[in-house]
């Protein structure tokens, strides 16, 4: 199984690399702009089985203030890809998100739950979702949530090592108490869609590691695993200056993995731990 990763350098696409290694073949964003489909369809090598595309501009806040180039990506770029993938008679792999929902269930949301976003960011995955499936009949759509791992250039940004690095500073930590979600560890992440595509695996998934948790336990989580002790200051989501809204719930199950027998990803904790551990030992 030969497959194109797009943004291979970022967190998901460094572990997907890793995972599929001789028979990935990864394009970073200095090798494609997914917004151009003359870019996407210069860049595709031509004998593949699976594009997966995990180019994003997944900045919340940023999408609110830059609502043009969010949909360029997320919309319009998942679109090329899959349309350039079709016309290699490849299928497709979209990465979508969680904040596709509103927030307003009281359980964790599963592969057939009504979309409802609540900011640019949500709107314009659901339009990538939607393009996907017009474009491409071989795809697969695989939501998740609240990525962590590590970039091929280094440790990069993400929500584990923020707080950390933060902690280590004596930087304050104000943390939202009313947010749910399911934290995901994009080596986990990476593997199980290698799983799902050797399953021939289409349509919709959520993946995301076992569990859901508010920021306040995600945030104490890291650091007793990291060994810091901080102060966190809770509040409430509607007390912090984000540009754009948050669901309140947005934590992801999957019927569709239970019916095909896939055993659950290890729980959120193991895989904070799991990555502390990697970033300790390089």
């Amino acid at each position: 199984m030969r497959v194109a990763v797009i943004g291979a350098s970022g967190m998901l696409g460094t572990d997907l690399m890793a995972v599929l290694g001789a028979d990935g073949a990864g394009l970073t964003h200095a090798d494609v702009e997914v917004a151009s489909r003359e870019s996407v369809e210069a860049a595709l090598p031509a004998e593949m089985d699976w594009v997966i595309n995990t180019a994003a501009f997944h900045d919340v806040d940023g999408c609110e203030a830059a609502p043009r180039r969010a949909f360029e990506v997320n919309a319009v770029g998942a679109l090329n890809v899959a349309a350039a993938a079709g016309a290699r008679g490849a299928g497709v792999v979209f990465l979508s998100s969680d904040y596709v929902f509103d927030g307003t269930d009281s359980v964790p949301y599963g592969e057939d739950a009504a979309v409802g976003p609540l900011n640019v960011y949500g709107i314009s995955k659901v339009a990538g979702e939607l393009a996907v499936r017009a474009a491409n009949p071989r795809h697969l759509v695989v939501r998740s949530a609240y990525l962590f791992g590590k970039r091929r250039s280094g440790k990069g940004w993400n929500v584990v090592s923020a707080v950390v690095e933060r902690a280590r500073r004596g930087e304050p930590l104000t943390v939202a108490t009313d947010l749910v979600f399911s934290p995901t560890y994009t080596a986990d992440l990476a593997r199980r869609i290698v799983v799902l595509l050797e399953h021939k695996v289409t349509g919709t998934v959520h993946v995301t590691n076992a569990g859901a948790c508010t920021r306040l336990e995600f945030t104490r989580a890291v650091l007793e695993e990291a060994g810091l002790d901080t102060p966190i200051r809770q509040v409430s989501a509607a007390e912090l200056p984000w540009r754009a809204r948050r669901p309140l719930l947005s934590a992801l199950a999957s019927p569709l993995q239970e019916r095909l027998g896939l055993p659950p990803l290890p729980g959120w904790r193991d895989a904070v731990r799991r990555y502390l551990k990697e970033e300790r030992a390089s």
